[in-house]
């Protein structure tokens, strides 16, 4: 739990990174926009992006002097600490940080030039939170009212499965071990933190457009995932309920699942187990039956 927990209302301000259409940020800024009237921020480096989410907000009723787009790199923190030069001056202050963008690759942990594509990976998923924090942190700190900075981490970041992008789950894991610190260096003060984890959620990065925003189709979602309007929803109402690990579920997994998982990851380390063990054919059986034992009964 939070020491303190920010309230939306209307006049506050907003910023929002990867917040363009086809995605959690654009989905966030929309809710805070016409539920809560708060002036939103969206920025992206994708300009197609931003406006088709500048379409969106005006379709849903968001008068054009209630919002903003800007093109930002997250990896450059020049480019970061001018967005929140331009935000501070223009508002004078800011009440909601959600630092959401980030990349997903196919880059393994071994093999032919893996090196530029770790390094992009981190420098948009990790640096993208260090620069944003670097940027706007102590400035909200200094404002003395309550606030709230949100980070996107992933599911991934925490079981790390095989078979998926190594230097993503890698930078997940960074991005909540950073959200972490930075959530208990920020105890005494009325700035809180959020790390907020989706489950499998449609998203332009989720479907086979891969980020391209033209090719993106919200109706094209599979039953089994949220949408980014469903995460959303639950990142505000949870966030209000002081909650710091916003772990999503969705059509296939809910938390006893999660939760068994988790256990059992953790079990590698102190039962000494191989790692990943959930996925090593001599523990498979038994994670099985763990998971059951965990989750028979549990309500869907």
């Amino acid at each position: 739990m939070t020491s303190t927990v920010y309230r939306p209302k209307a006049g506050d301000t907003a910023v929002i990174t990867g917040a363009g259409y086809g995605g959690i940020g654009y989905d966030t800024a929309l809710l805070l926009a016409t539920r809560f009237q708060i002036y939103v921020l969206l920025a992206d480096r994708d300009s197609a992006a931003l406006e088709k989410a500048s379409e969106g907000l005006i379709a849903a009723g968001v008068a054009e002097g209630d919002f903003a787009t800007r093109v930002t790199d997250v990896s450059d923190a020049n480019d970061m600490l001018e967005l929140a030069n331009a935000v501070f001056q223009s508002r004078g202050k800011v009440d909601f940080l959600h630092l959401n963008a980030g990349v997903s690759t196919e880059v393994k942990a071994y093999g032919e030039d893996i090196v530029d594509e770790w390094q992009r990976t981190f420098a948009v998923n990790l640096f993208g939170v260090v620069n944003g924090s670097q940027a706007f942190v102590d400035r909200m700190v200094q404002q003395d009212s309550p606030a709230a900075v949100v980070i996107t981490g992933s599911k991934q970041g925490i079981t790390n499965p095989p078979g998926t992008s190594a230097a993503y789950n890698a930078s997940k894991s960074a991005v909540k071990t950073l959200a972490e610190a930075l959530a208990h260096q920020l105890l005494s003060t009325r700035v809180s933190v959020h790390l907020l984890v989706p489950g499998w959620t449609w998203t332009k990065l989720a479907s086979p457009a891969k980020g391209a925003v033209a090719a993106y189709n919200a109706s094209e979602k599979p039953d089994a995932a949220w949408s980014p309007a469903q995460v959303a929803e639950e990142l505000l109402r949870r966030m209000q309920e002081g909650e710091f690990y916003i772990l999503c579920p969705d059509g296939a997994v809910k938390w006893e699942l999660d939760r068994a998982r988790m256990e059992w990851g953790m079990g590698d380390v102190l039962e000494k187990r191989p790692p990943l063990s959930r996925w090593h054919p001599e523990w498979e059986k038994k994670h099985e039956e763990f998971v059951k034992e965990r989750t028979v009964g549990a309500s869907e």
